[in-house]
């Protein structure tokens, strides 16, 4: 009697502190919102991080998780951003999250999760072919919703960036920068990075003050020569009035206009191909499928007959059959449990080196013998840019990629079934291959450059070519500190191929991938066609080459 009375009062205060969470839930619920928002005049461009502004606010201080989600008619589906937050009662939090953009825009679902139950919902919809306008951030000086530019151009939509902003989403989809050199001054080192490299990306920082009164926070290289592919330029306090010049690309660091190569020429366009050939993804041969299928048909039919009646047991058959297919059931199973085991993950990595630092795109793909969740750690300020699934090796990803940002990195896992695959592809700053590659001693002649590269890579690079224009010129193998001059000559840009793939030999017709070979085709033709015109900008000259031995930029796979 005692145990019973026990087990009542248990499940009485069991029930109650249920009913206490549920009311608790509901009472957030309604005391709780969420907002998503998108600057006016936001770049919406399939396959480019775009900022989001995100704020949430309670009437009661809660700790919980915001999810984002999207499902924006790009590269593999959903994504699910998770970003945990502790409210203050009646204080709003708010953070930019960067996303992908999809072919048809932007589609996200927002809630705020407390306790396992949604309490706030927000939905935010904005169509790809709106034509793309123009921002400027605005640091540390006063400014007008919007700046008109000069030559009737439009305006620029105005919005006002901190150090924090700067460190987690940098400068997204932005063409100006207007700020003072105090302001500069007060950024800490990863948000002055973010800025640098932002501007030697092709963005234009307008420094309100002195002439040089900031060059000194500044590549010292800019001072005499050009700042990367941007502009560094000093304005007066009537800089709103005088207006602003036309920046040379709508969006800093890429997605500039399209190459007419990647539209006019064929090009290999899966990723996936080189990543599941060196992952150990494969198929039997059609030959190999054809003899099973003849050996199966030979032994199930003729040879059955044949020796059942030479026995005089033709009344056997019945039991015969199931039998033989029963083992070839099984030989297949064991066949196909080969294939899996040797399969693991793989990954391409496409390295920027620039004199004012380095930035890497990697594409990973994992996958697993068995139900898992696998996750791809990258570092702090890297971003995930979108996921792609394999077709032909049956189910991938249960759901939708996870990813979870943070100031010190960003972590995205998939949920895959046995055997399933699936790719992620981070992009972000890699300081460690700073100076692997250099041109210099550079002679112009007419239409001709003669110049040399050095590898500093610690490594040898091989199917190393030049590139200027739609001009490929071999220059071989690279051994790590060895220099080599080479002359090239520019050319026009509507060219209906890519030079350097077929320097490479790349079948560019599609074919299966050289497991042997060092060049990602897939990969590097998915980033030009992304990087458009700003791949290579003309009048620019840039060295490719390739390597096995080096380790990709992202922390860890688990």
């Amino acid at each position: 009697m005692k145990r019973w009375a026990g087990l009542a009062a248990a499940l009485v205060v069991a029930s109650a502190l249920l009913l206490t969470g549920t009311a608790g839930a509901r009472q957030a619920q309604a005391q709780a919102a969420i907002s998503l928002d998108l600057p006016r005049n936001s770049p919406l461009i399939a396959g480019q991080l775009t900022a989001v502004e995100v704020s949430v606010t309670s009437q009661r201080a809660v700790r919980g998780v915001v999810s984002v989600s999207t499902s924006s008619f790009e590269f593999g589906g959903s994504t699910v951003y998770q970003v945990p937050v502790e409210l203050a009662a009646g204080t709003p939090v708010e953070f930019p999250l960067a996303v992908v953009a999809g072919f048809g825009g932007l589609e996200l679902q927002a809630e705020l999760v407390v306790g396992g139950e949604s309490v706030a919902q927000a939905e935010l919809r904005r169509f790809g072919d709106e034509a793309p306008g123009v921002l400027a951030a605005v640091l540390g000086v006063d400014a007008p919703g919007a700046v008109e530019m000069r030559a009737g151009t439009g305006s620029a939509t105005t919005y006002q960036v901190s150090s924090e902003r700067l460190e987690t989403v940098g400068l997204l989809g932005t063409s100006y920068l207007i700020t003072s050199p105090g302001a500069l001054r007060s950024l800490t080192q990863p948000a002055l990075l973010a800025v640098i490299t932002w501007t030697a990306d092709g963005g234009q920082l307008l420094v309100v003050g002195a002439e040089g009164s900031a060059d000194d926070l500044l590549p010292e290289a800019w001072a005499q020569g050009p700042a990367g592919l941007g502009e560094v330029n000093y304005v007066d306090d009537s800089w709103a009035q005088s207006g602003l010049s036309l920046p040379a690309r709508t969006i800093a660091g890429g997605a500039g206009q399209i190459d007419p190569q990647m539209l006019m020429g064929e090009v290999p366009v899966s990723s996936i191909d080189d990543l599941a050939s060196d992952a150990g993804f494969s198929l039997p041969s059609l030959r190999s499928l054809l003899v099973l299928l003849g050996v199966y048909v030979l032994a199930a039919g003729p040879i059955t007959y044949l020796v059942l009646k030479r026995m005089g047991s033709t009344h056997l058959a019945w039991r015969v059959l199931p039998l033989l297919a029963v083992v070839c059931t099984g030989m297949a199973l064991v066949v196909g449990a080969g294939l899996r085991s040797d399969r693991g993950s793989s990954y391409a990595s496409v390295v920027e080196v620039w004199p004012t630092g380095s930035k890497a795109t990697t594409t990973i793909l994992v996958s697993s013998t068995r139900s898992d969740i696998r996750t791809v750690e990258a570092p702090q300020a890297w971003h995930y840019t979108g996921s792609g699934q394999i077709v032909g090796w049956g189910p991938t990803s249960e759901g939708a990629v996870s990813v979870e940002p943070g100031r010190t990195g960003v972590a995205v896992s998939s949920n895959l079934t046995a055997g399933g695959a699936a790719s992620m592809q981070l992009t972000g700053p890699a300081p460690q291959f700073d100076g692997a590659l250099t041109i210099d001693q550079i002679v112009l002649d007419g239409a001709t450059v003669v110049a040399r590269v050095t590898n500093n890579s610690g490594v040898q690079l091989t199917e190393v070519v030049a590139l200027l224009g739609t001009e490929a010129v071999e220059i071989g193998e690279l051994a790590d500190g060895e220099s080599r001059s080479f002359t090239i000559e520019h050319s026009a840009r509507l060219r209906q191929r890519l030079d350097e793939l077929a320097a490479w030999g790349v079948n560019q017709f599609g074919g299966r991938p050289s497991r042997s070979s060092p060049i990602a085709a897939g990969v590097w033709s998915q980033w030009r066609g992304i990087e458009g015109l700003n791949a290579f900008p003309d009048g620019y000259v840039g060295v490719v080459g390739w390597s096995r031995d080096l380790e990709p930029p992202t922390s860890d796979i688990s």
